[in-house]
């Protein structure tokens, strides 16, 4: 279960909603899901660049996991827009591997890049602009039909190992290879209002050179923007959101050449709720505030549960 919360967390470090030009609207933060999704949740309808950064804290039965991720975005020109971001994390805790024993893992590291291209397609010809105030629900919003190109790099450490062999993947702090992006992302501000859908797939970029393969993953979430002081970029974040592992790891180190070990009960789904909330403290910076929880798990013995996570973030506006 651990591995689906964390592919999932690493989702919204890929995924910020693009371009928001002006005042017209942004993208929902993802509750604890930091990184690139966050990031346009802090910005709050900020133009120009943008530095994110946020810690988060997780609680499974037999795990924890905590770590800090770190994003930058710098729009090209109002409708398309660079994102990246890298985290930092570490994860400790108990897994039924072989032999019905439990072993324990713990690791700590840098992460894999991400970095990501945003089209905002209607900002083309379209802008909302900002009052002078700054109190972005004074004008109207245009619908935002966002597509997202982008890739991860294999920063993070792919080769924990004991003398049982390599650690289970969500033990890993990288995947080992380059993984393809595609997103998608629709909001609309209406007043003090914002709906907003969003999906992601990653293409897995097959065996590392430890021999362990990653199955493709896709990612949904949905969620509801409600501004309370749109001066101060104050706001509540809901939402609900779905990761989905395809197919099982696989262990082509293990056994006779063009063989492999299939690593059972890692494909799976599994689903969390969100609610989050952010302001801005000072001028130019944006601190919040966010709490996941389970919705939905798989079932089996060795599962290991989820509770709950929590998470702190700042947005720096330059």
């Amino acid at each position: 279960m651990l591995k689906y919360f964390v592919l999932f967390f690493l989702f919204s470090s890929f995924l910020f909603s693009g371009g928001c030009p002006g005042c017209g609207g942004y993208a929902g933060s993802g509750g604890t899901e930091a990184g690139l999704l966050g990031l346009l949740g802090s910005l709050m309808g900020n133009a120009g660049n943008n530095f994110y950064f946020s810690y988060y804290f997780g609680k499974f039965e037999d795990h924890k996991l905590d770590g800090i991720i770190y994003a930058l975005q710098i729009p090209l020109n109002r409708w398309i827009t660079i994102q990246g971001a890298i985290p930092y994390s570490s994860s400790d805790g108990t897994k039924i591997m072989y032999l019905d024993e439990p072993f324990h893992y713990e690791s700590e590291g840098m992460g894999d890049f991400g970095l990501m291209l945003w089209f905002d397609l209607p900002g083309i010809k379209k802008i909302a602009p900002c009052p002078m105030d700054g109190d972005m629900t004074k004008v109207a919003d245009f619908l935002h039909i966002n597509f997202g190109l982008g890739a991860t790099f294999p920063t993070g450490k792919y080769s924990f190992s004991d003398e049982w062999g390599l650690y289970p993947s969500e033990y890993q702090r990288g995947t080992g290879t380059v993984d393809y992006i595609g997103s998608f992302s629709i909001f609309k501000r209406i007043k003090k209002v914002q709906p907003q859908f969003s999906f992601l797939y990653k293409k897995s970029g097959g065996r590392n050179p430890v021999d362990w393969w990653r199955s493709d993953s896709f990612y949904i979430k949905a969620n509801l923007i409600y501004l309370t002081n749109p001066i101060k970029k104050g706001g509540f974040d809901i939402g609900l959101a779905l990761s989905s592992v395809l197919e099982n790891d696989r262990n082509y180190g293990w056994g006779p050449p063009g063989m492999y070990m299939e690593i059972y009960d890692s494909k799976g789904n599994f689903g969390t709720g969100y609610i989050s909330y952010g302001m801005e403290i000072v001028k130019k910076l944006r601190a919040g505030v966010s709490y996941s929880f389970p919705v939905y798990q798989k079932k089996g013995k060795d599962v290991d549960k989820f509770k709950n996570i929590i998470g702190i973030n700042f947005n720096i506006n330059f």
